[in-house]
């Protein structure tokens, strides 16, 4: 099944609107929607609407390797991961700079938003 995906253009600056088969990368559609399962909550973290970000880039194996990590943390046999790295990206979206495959397994299971830091916010990342 294919999903819109806004991806980031070539040049760097454009926003691409991508209908991206997301089972054939790996992603599964199966996770259940509890973020606190999933990630570290830490300060400075917000949620952010998947329709908002904008993936850097796809990768197969990663996405399959993530679809696995978190079903593992939703089920309590793996560590949380840190919450998806952003910055922001124009008035109103934010681009994915670590996470890409977490945000693109998100997206499968029809989560509204996901967990989220500033790449640019100052102190230690959680």
């Amino acid at each position: 099944m294919k999903f819109p995906v806004k991806s980031l253009g070539e040049d760097g600056n454009s926003i691409l609107l991508e209908a991206v088969d997301l089972g054939a990368l790996g992603a599964s559609g199966d996770l259940p929607y509890q973020i606190e399962r999933y990630f570290v909550l830490c300060p400075g973290a917000f949620l952010v609407p998947l329709t908002a970000l904008i993936t850097t880039r796809r990768r197969p194996r990663g996405t399959a390797n993530a679809a696995s990590l978190m079903r593992a943390a939703y089920d309590g046999h793996h560590a949380r991961r840190a919450p998806v790295r952003v910055r922001p990206h124009g008035p109103n979206d934010y681009l994915v700079e670590d996470g890409n495959s977490t945000v693109l397994n998100a997206i499968a299971s029809a989560w509204p938003d996901i967990l989220c830091v500033s790449s640019s916010s100052s102190g230690e990342p959680c």
